[in-house]
This record gives structure tokens, C-alpha cells and sequence, in this order.
């Protein structure tokens, strides 16, 4: 983490960083975002930005897609609307 990181969010208990090259990681308490394997792939290129909730984060992907993780009831779980996740998302904010 001492190069290369271009954004850093937070949740309460948690931080997640974009870095150059589209990867995002994350670090902290597991409730709050800290713990990402779930989506680890997803994170692996392509993250645009992440945006931070007091429980979950949102990464916007360069594809339009959002992908979320964190405190499930809090916003880390959006498999209920995954459809419209998937594509055109133009921004998202915490």
C-alpha cells in the first residue's frame, strides 16, 4: 500500500483502496467491509471508485457494473437487485 493507491474509503471499521491498475483491497473489521473474498475476483481490475457506507462498500466497476460487500442488511448484500447492478451504473456514492 505505499504506492499506487489512488482513492482510500471508510466505513466505520474498515478501509477500502483503489489502486492504479483498477484493483481495489480492503482491510479492517470483517462486519464492516474489511473482509472482501466473497468478491475478490471482482476487485481483481476494473474498479473505477468505492464508496463507503457506515457497513458495506460499493465498488463502480469501468463496465458500469457495482459490485458490494459488508454487513449483508447494511448494503453489502445487493443480490436483489443485481439486474440493475449489472450494467450503466454511471456513479455511486456513500
Amino acid at each position: 500500500l505505499c504506492s499506487g493507491i489512488l482513492k482510500i474509503s471508510a466505513s466505520k471499521g474498515a478501509f477500502a483502496a483503489v489502486k492504479r491498475g483498477g484493483s481495489a483491497v480492503t482491510w479492517g473489521r470483517d462486519l464492516f467491509g474489511g473482509d472482501s473474498r466473497a468478491v475478490a475476483e471482482e476487485l481483481l481490475f476494473g474498479v473505477v471508485s468505492v464508496s463507503a457506507s457506515w457497513h458495506a462498500f460499493a465498488a463502480l466497476k469501468d463496465d458500469g457494473s457495482v459490485v458490494t460487500w459488508g454487513r449483508p442488511h447494511a448494503g453489502g448484500d445487493s443480490s436483489r437487485v443485481a439486474n440493475e447492478l449489472r450494467s450503466s451504473v454511471r456513479c455511486v456514492s456513500g
